[in-house]
């Protein structure tokens, strides 16, 4: 069984939802850790947004 991991179009949306989401996913993967539930969201979304260090910590 998988959860579903919303997209959000700003981050103040995806900091409103968070713990949430978050319990749903912890609800389907009881053993797992936070680490584990932001891979996810990492590896799902990962080719959609970049995270540049280097300009000015800004989405690019």
């Amino acid at each position: 069984m998988s959860v579903n991991l919303p997209v959000y179009y700003t981050f103040s949306e995806f900091q409103q939802n968070y713990n949430e989401v978050f319990q749903n996913w912890k609800k389907v993967y009881a053993e797992g850790e936070e680490k584990d539930f932001i891979e996810q969201y990492r590896e799902k979304y990962s080719s959609y947004v970049r995270y540049d260090e280097e300009e000015d910590h800004s989405l690019v």
